[in-house]
């Protein structure tokens, strides 16, 4: 991820939650993944978010685990959907109609014979 954005938090979230039910399904043990999977995910987050979650966790002592950090990410989407909902796009610069027109040149048509005048 280049930039923080609620659509791709919510991507990785999903890719991470569909690899490790597949691999619980697969008899793969995961619960002993936590801190390589917190490690691992924060490595496919913008700086932006890894700061955030960097702060997020400095106060703890314990290392990170794959659940907090999945509830820090779906506490993230939350708050950037909130300050930027997805239906709401900027709106795009309408093109100036009089630019391109083709200029007078005086010549006025009769609109009821549509003709010019000789």
């Amino acid at each position: 991820m280049n930039k923080k954005c609620a659509r791709s938090l919510e991507q990785v979230r999903s890719n991470v939650a569909i690899t490790i039910e597949a691999l619980t399904a697969l008899g793969g043990g995961t619960k002993d993944w936590d801190c390589f999977l917190a490690y691992l995910i924060t490595k496919k987050l913008d700086s932006e978010t890894q700061d955030a979650w960097e702060l997020n966790i400095s106060a703890s002592t314990e290392p990170p685990t794959y659940s907090s950090l999945d509830a820090f990410l779906a506490s993230r989407v939350r708050a950037l959907e909130s300050l930027r909902p997805a239906s709401v796009h900027p709106a795009k610069p309408q093109p100036d109609r009089h630019h391109n027109q083709v200029p007078s040149r005086g010549v006025r048509v009769n609109a009821a014979t549509k003709t010019a005048p000789k």
